[in-house]
């Protein structure tokens, strides 16, 4: 406990290293220590890459108690092409480890375009979050009237 989960004396940082391993239990913990997601390796990639390299869907997974999901933050900004990166190595559409589901998440923010990613791979757009609201309504309770075209 208290050490520095950002150090780095060597080309990886201990974040690099957990998810080049395959080692999920200690990715959680860094991430929870809040260890730099997009810290760049020697070879330029972040732990992401890294974790996909490998084929390990867990860290694709990766849940942050304060943001979610990878899916859940990237549906949150809108970046459709990160949105589509992590649907493409595997990502759970349909998580509900926080309040919401990434799905429920676009629509809240208003991100068509990653609302409608989500729907085109699987996202449920029934799902009910902790709060027993689907997407279409919580996209409702925020005008968010161009998303509502999709339900």
């Amino acid at each position: 406990m208290g050490a520095n989960v950002c150090t780095r004396l060597s080309p990886i940082t201990p974040l690099h290293e957990a998810c080049r391993s395959d080692k999920v239990i200690c990715v959680k913990l860094l991430l929870e220590g809040q260890a730099k997601i997009n810290a760049l390796s020697v070879e330029q990639r972040t732990p992401l890459h890294d974790a996909c390299r490998i084929g390990n869907i867990a860290s694709v997974n990766a849940f942050s108690p304060d943001e979610g999901t990878p899916l859940h933050i990237a549906c949150a900004f809108g970046s459709t092409n990160c949105t589509k990166l992590l649907l493409k190595m595997g990502a759970d559409t349909c998580t509900l480890q926080s309040i919401n589901t990434p799905l429920h998440e676009a629509c809240r923010l208003d991100k068509v375009k990653c609302a409608e990613l989500l729907l085109k791979h699987g996202a449920n757009k029934n799902a009910y979050n902790k709060f027993y609201r689907t997407p279409l309504h919580i996209a409702c309770g925020e005008g968010n009237i161009f998303v509502y075209c999709y339900f």
